[in-house]
């Protein structure tokens, strides 16, 4: 409804993740949103199955190169769909992403546990 642009970087990750049936193969993709609307974003996706969020709250475990593990805080869309989630402390992540070759992400999945992803965020074009 503006004439104000939204920037996204986008990475599908290196690994792909085996569910069960009805899933089968899944993608995973890591975005950097910049949006004059919504604010900053950093969104995890994935093509298929459902991320695991409990009742008291949802992180995942992320490792920038061979630094030591953080966790971060995530929130789920208001869409309330599973296929993603907002991680939070933008500025924190997108610092650390930028200066490393490799990004894994852990995350839990409906009746499938936890589950890396990881990303080559040495070739992301940032917007």
């Amino acid at each position: 409804m503006t004439d104000k642009e939204t920037k996204f970087a986008c990475l599908i990750s290196d690994t792909t993740l085996h569910f069960d049936f009805p899933y089968g193969d899944v993608s995973a993709n890591l975005c950097i949103r910049k949006s004059p609307r919504w604010g900053n974003d950093v969104i995890l996706s994935v093509s298929k199955g459902q991320f695991l969020c409990k009742y008291d709250g949802c992180s995942v475990r992320v490792r920038f190169d061979k630094n030591a593990v953080a966790t971060y805080s995530v929130l789920e869309p208001s869409d309330n769909s599973t296929t993603s989630l907002f991680v939070q402390g933008f500025d924190k992540f997108v610092s650390r992403t930028r200066k490393a070759d490799v990004t894994i992400i852990e995350a839990e999945f409906y009746q499938s546990g936890w589950h890396q992803m990881v990303f080559e965020t040495s070739g992301l074009k940032w917007p």
